[in-house]
């Protein structure tokens, strides 16, 4: 196997000087660069990604940690952070946590070890554990997509939770739908909080409010969703509209709904959260709230490659602004009295 020794030998320079031409690093003539590129091809040289990175202290690896790859949402963030490092000459490294603390925190030491040199944490819920690991990597840049962690100095990419909850309600709000009722997982994830203060907002301008027994946690995922709508439709007085914090969970609730031979939106209307590539195609299609995952996956690996390169801040914040999709789950017209 070809060294550098070899292709220096055989250019007829100085090893620093292959290095230069490799690494772009200093101003090499043009002769000089084309008879180093020549003997490299000719060699066949190539050059130790693991020895480049021991001698800059970077190894061009980002690490990621996400909950459920497998959540088409979270597949189109992971797919953005790609695409973005592929650009910049990056390589990703994903974790799977399946949301377990005690997995979270190995994935997270593992990355360390490593020695990726930013670190994105993907709607990881924020624990005191976690806070305790975060807080002994103060010399690594830290992004946090889509959630939030108390006291932790990060950079941070999210969407305007609280506008999108809004949006979710004032769109059934404004077909006269004043029961709305919530199914998410308020108990450890921020960004769920968030869009529920949102749809708490806005109810709390028409004068009306949400019942305890409204508000529903789940799991994120479609099982969980269709568990929550069972609670809800089980109460002696069910909401006539649900908000779910995000498309999984809206479209077990949907299955839950129909299978009580109710319709939708006739008799309960449905408000998603992501806008997944799925919406589209469920029956009725699915109302919901977008925010594009590819996009923000894209703005979080260059935020923190930026950062890593020393030209941004390490606590800057860059919100994604969310946009509501109108499809089958809300009426089109309809004013209903109460």
């Amino acid at each position: 196997m070809a060294t550098i020794k070899d292709v220096a030998k055989v250019a007829g320079v100085s090893i620093s000087t292959v290095s230069h031409v490799l690494n772009g690093t200093r101003f090499v003539s043009p002769d000089t660069a084309e008879k180093v590129m020549s003997a490299v091809a000719g060699l066949h040289y190539a050059p130790s990604a693991v020895a480049r990175s021991l001698k800059q202290s970077r190894t061009r690896t980002l690490g990621m940690l996400v909950t459920r790859s497998a959540n088409p949402f979270f597949a189109e963030v992971v797919q953005g952070v790609e695409d973005a490092c592929y650009r910049q000459g990056y390589q990703l490294l994903l974790s799977n946590t399946a949301n377990d603390e005690q997995r979270q925190l190995a994935c997270l030491q593992s990355l360390v070890e490593r020695r990726v040199d930013g670190l994105i944490l993907l709607s990881i819920a924020d624990t005191p554990l976690l806070r305790q690991q975060l807080s002994t990597l103060s010399e690594m840049p830290l992004l946090l997509l889509d959630t939030d962690i108390a006291g932790v100095k990060a950079l941070r990419v999210k969407g305007d939770s609280i506008k999108g909850g809004y949006q979710a309600a004032h769109c059934l709000l404004a077909q006269g739908r004043r029961e709305i009722g919530f199914i998410g997982y308020t108990a450890r994830h921020p960004v769920t909080e968030e869009r529920l203060k949102g749809v708490r907002h806005a109810v709390a301008e028409q004068g009306v409010g949400i019942p305890d027994s409204w508000v529903v946690d789940g799991d994120l995922d479609c099982e969980s969703g269709y568990s929550a709508m069972r609670q809800l439709l089980d109460l002696p007085e069910r909401p006539d509209a649900v908000i779910a914090a995000n498309d999984l969970m809206a479209m077990g609730a949907m299955r839950a709904i129909q299978e009580q031979g109710l319709r939708i939106p006739d008799d309960i209307a449905l408000v998603g959260y992501d806008d997944i590539a799925l919406t589209a195609y469920t029956s009725p299609p699915l109302t919901t709230i977008r925010q594009s995952g590819e996009k923000m996956g894209q703005v979080a690996a260059e935020t923190l490659i930026t950062a890593i390169a020393g030209s941004g801040g390490c606590e800057c914040s860059v919100v994604i602004e969310p946009e509501l999709v109108k499809r089958g789950t809300v009426p089109v017209s309809e004013q209903r009295s109460h």
